[in-house]
């Protein structure tokens, strides 16, 4: 009846009022912080922690190499013994994530150029071919690769469209899937077991080999520019699954080269090779299944830690474009990240704090690590008490909970239960932005064309 479909209305009308009133609420102390004094704070917070950098923390960082080396070793020595026995695939499963998230990230960040040596300058490490990355870094992503796709674009764009890990945008094809909830729950369980093979490796790949032509000159058309600002999957590449051989983007054969043979030459074939040399074939088929546990847990493990940073309906995603370095910047990087638990509490000695940051990646640090990218693990455990207390005097959201409350949020982003806030375009200080990468790299491809 009429009066029926009235009262739906009104009710739809009331309904859309109160959120759009709980949104206006929320976002309400982005227009009381006192930008410059914020800026103030965090640029001297920033200067003193620099100066502060020297020797303690190029022994911590040989230390955690230390301990990584240690853990490889085990996990290497043990291969040809049962996999019942658990130490050998777990032991080299959390040195190659700790290779990964703690060291090689912070070092390939320059968080070592002004306290370390040449072997840990972010120029050097596990730069110059196979034998460079075998010794510092090797996992399924090239070190340039990451270097392009992590330090330089999610850095500098974290969580708008030019965000390579941008999680929501990333999530959306499961997201709109439609399917019962508890199957995507299925299909993200197998999605991470494999993720940095077949999403990670891939999409660091693309992104070198796009800046690299670009720098060449090579000129991209509006629709290529689309697909490539998308995620792919490592199938899209193989003919006639994907676009990658069509559009010319990915260079296959060169990835196989360079990403993938050094890490299955290396990891696979030859340990696998000496234990059924050495011991027989049990020992060499022992040896193939605690590798196969040795990736499955180490994509867990490296999943939990990196990909729910960024996530979650208490974070936020920006629909334009920051400069780097201003006050809005740092902003950015406290609202779009979070914090886990952390090793800061003075009170611990010093094995314990360092075994709570080590097991997480020193990535429990993500606020401090997005406000300051280039410094050491030290640094960021000291910032990390300053910058929750800046926060707190400027009205600024910091959002510190447990890694195992991060992954759940995560998977209902995933899942479509969740959506992250959007940061109001009318609250954005004007002067603190920018054109976003994509566009200038359209005006470019257009200049190119006209020309």
């Amino acid at each position: 009846s009429k009066a029926t479909v009235s009262v739906l209305n009104c009710y739809q009308l009331f309904e859309t009022m109160c959120r759009l009133n709980h949104i206006k609420n929320r976002d309400a102390w982005a227009a009381n912080v006192n930008m410059p004094a914020f800026k103030k704070d965090m640029d001297e917070l920033g200067m003193r922690l620099r100066m502060g950098e020297g020797k303690k923390d190029e022994a911590h960082l040989q230390k955690l190499m230390n301990v990584c080396d240690g853990l490889l070793v085990t996990g290497l020595a043990g291969l040809g013994l049962s996999p019942t026995y658990v130490f050998p695939w777990v032991c080299l499963g959390v040195a190659i994530t700790m290779r990964w998230c703690a060291l090689a990230h912070h070092v390939s960040h320059g968080g070592y150029n002004r306290c370390a040596g040449e072997q840990y300058h972010r120029g050097t490490f596990a730069l110059g071919g196979w034998w460079a990355r075998c010794r510092d870094w090797l996992d399924w992503m090239l070190p340039e690769a990451w270097d392009v796709e992590h330090n330089s674009m999610h850095h500098y764009s974290t969580n708008e469209i030019d965000d390579p890990d941008f999680p929501e945008r990333n999530f959306e094809p499961m997201r709109t899937w439609d399917v019962p909830t508890p199957l995507k729950y299925v299909f993200l369980a197998a999605s991470i077991a494999m993720w940095k093979w077949i999403y990670y490796a891939c999409n660091t790949w693309k992104n070198l080999v796009v800046e690299t032509n670009r720098r060449k000159g090579k000129k991209y058309s509006k629709e290529q520019l689309e697909r490539i600002s998308h995620p792919i999957l490592m199938y899209q590449i193989i003919p006639g699954l994907g676009w990658g051989l069509e559009w010319g983007i990915m260079e296959p054969a060169k990835m196989f080269a360079r990403v993938f043979a050094p890490y299955v030459i290396f990891r696979w074939l030859l340990p696998t090779a000496f234990f059924f040399f050495v011991g027989g074939e049990e020992a060499g088929y022992n040896a193939i299944i605690n590798l196969g546990l040795t990736e499955l847990w180490a994509n867990v493990h490296s999943f939990c830690l990196v990909v729910p940073n960024h996530a979650g309906d208490d974070l936020y995603c920006f629909d334009s474009h920051v400069k780097a370095n201003t006050a809005t910047f740092y902003m950015r990087q406290i609202i779009s990240s979070v914090d886990y638990h952390t090793g800061s509490n003075p009170n611990y000695p010093e094995w314990v704090n360092d075994l709570i940051d080590g097991s997480q990646g020193w990535l429990n640090y993500q606020i401090e690590h997005h406000c300051f990218p280039n410094m050491s693990m030290i640094s960021y455990r000291k910032a990390q008490p300053e910058i929750k207390a800046i926060c707190k005097k400027h009205g600024i959201p910091y959002v510190q909970k447990p890694i195992w409350n991060r992954v759940y949020k995560t998977a209902r982003l995933f899942t479509g239960e969740e959506t992250m806030m959007r940061f109001p375009l009318e609250l954005e200080n004007q002067d603190d932005l920018g054109l976003p990468p994509h566009k200038r790299l359209e005006m470019l491809e257009t200049e190119g064309q006209e020309s």
